[in-house]
């Protein structure tokens, strides 16, 4: 499936993706979060279309968020 997301109101401190033990760790830190319900992780093997592999709740700015991805 394509991307069809609307965009929403954001602003990251930083976002960065490392390896570690051989697996995407996606870390966040947003300095704004307004209306967003949860942020979903996607992963794309193109670029073009993206799978939803997981998401994570929110809990307010200035937290720091990380996901582990298992591919």
């Amino acid at each position: 499936k394509k991307c069809t997301s609307p965009v929403l109101p954001l602003k990251l401190d930083y976002f960065t993706v490392q390896a570690v033990n051989n697996k995407p760790v996606v870390s966040w830190k947003p300095l704004i979060e307004t209306d967003i319900s949860r942020y979903f992780i996607q992963r794309s093997a193109d670029a073009i279309v993206f799978e939803n592999v997981g998401f994570v709740n929110p809990k307010g700015v200035f937290t720091v968020y990380t996901y582990t991805d298992n591919p």
